[in-house]
């Protein structure tokens, strides 16, 4: 080591200086483009090469774009510094939902006292005419199901107005036999 000042100081020899490389942040680029289904878990998502995901029991969540957090590592380690918490865009798409079942009616006798509001239909299920009184040789009646979550679940490929068929039995009429005659 050879001192600034020569005249004050002593030049020394025969240091053994230790010099510490730190690993360098190695190049990546963040994967794009990325989707999933709602119900998914991250480990559902397949990463580029060096990528894993820090949860991948985690749940994509609901239908939209999140961000969920990934770790890179490089493949040379002894040079290259593993690199934490890369922020990872993800598109959660809706999951097609279950096959609807249409609702399979018991048969009824014929009253003009009886609507459809009377006829219970399972939940989620609503007449379209609820008001009309079911007739005998009646070609089905309308109703509508009404899904509870339509944000997460996909019906676009689903009858969810369809005509169910409801048998209407003729009624015995009322009568008195005359007694007078």
């Amino acid at each position: 080591f050879i001192p600034n000042d020569t005249n004050n100081y002593e030049t020394i020899t025969d240091v053994v200086v230790t010099v510490e490389v730190g690993k360098t942040l190695p190049e990546y680029e963040i994967p794009t483009g990325l989707t999933a289904v709602y119900g998914d878990t991250l480990s559902d998502i397949i990463l580029p090469a060096g990528f894993t995901w820090n949860n991948k029991d985690e749940s994509v969540g609901n239908v939209g774009n999140k961000t969920f957090l990934a770790t890179f590592t490089p493949e040379d380690t002894d040079n290259y510094a593993i690199v934490t918490n890369i922020e990872i865009p993800v598109t959660v798409n809706k999951k097609k939902a279950d096959l609807v079942e249409i609702p399979k009616l018991d048969e009824i006798t014929y009253n003009e006292n009886i609507t459809l509001n009377d006829i219970t239909l399972p939940e989620g299920w609503n007449w379209d005419n609820k008001n009309t009184v079911p007739t005998v040789g009646n070609s089905g009646y309308k109703a509508t199901y009404t899904p509870r979550d339509t944000e997460n679940y996909d019906y676009s490929d689903q009858n969810l107005n369809p005509t169910l068929e409801l048998i209407v039995n003729k009624a015995n009429p009322t009568y008195e036999v005359p007694t007078n005659i």
